[in-house]
């Protein structure tokens, strides 16, 4: 915000001018607008947009995106915090298009802290830092009670269709139902 502060000028007016007031205003802080709580969210990146279909038909709210990583994803997730829009299940599958920072995990964790059930998926592909993604990952499935992590790494080797695109990452039609079933056999829906 740019504060201008009018400074009073003592010199008359010209004659024939008209004297005008000089008032500044502060913008109003931005408030996010309260909303019902969506009780079964998704947030991801490209791997989640692949099955977002399938999610939606089983009621889930997707929002994913390519490219998207945690680090860049942290103030989304915090506005939908303050507008309380979590409910009882949120599913967050980042981590395939960067690494995941200690300090940006945490600050995940805390945001979501309240929501009753955390269904993270680790990263699977070969990505130089799909090893230490994972591992970090897998520190936080004993730190919250709210927090599960499935091993998408080891599950997707249970697809036995046609599940994966030639850069064994992005989901082809059976693997998109494979991963929307790995998901519910942990959320239920």
């Amino acid at each position: 915000v740019t504060s201008i502060t009018a400074q009073p000028n003592d010199d008359p007016a010209p004659e024939g001018a008209e004297e005008t007031a000089v008032t500044t205003t502060t913008p109003a802080a931005v408030v996010v607008p309260q909303r019902d709580p969506v009780q079964f969210l998704a947030i991801g990146d490209s791997v989640m947009l692949g099955a977002a279909g399938v999610l939606r038909e089983r009621g889930y709210t997707v929002n994913a995106e390519k490219n998207r990583q945690l680090k860049g994803t942290l103030e989304f997730l915090q506005q939908l915090k303050d507008a309380g829009t979590f409910g009882d299940v949120l599913v967050v599958h980042l981590g395939t298009n960067g690494p995941i920072a200690r300090d940006d995990l945490d600050t995940f964790l805390e945001i979501v802290s309240e929501v009753p059930l955390v269904v993270m998926l680790n990263v699977r592909g070969e990505v130089a830092w799909r090893s230490s993604n994972n591992e970090v990952l897998a520190s936080i499935d004993v730190e919250g009670d709210n927090i599960v992590v499935v091993d998408w790494l080891a599950e997707s080797q249970n697809c036995a269709r046609a599940c994966f695109s030639d850069d064994g990452i992005h989901l082809l039609g059976d693997g998109q139902v494979f991963y929307a079933d790995v998901i519910r056999n942990i959320t239920g829906k």
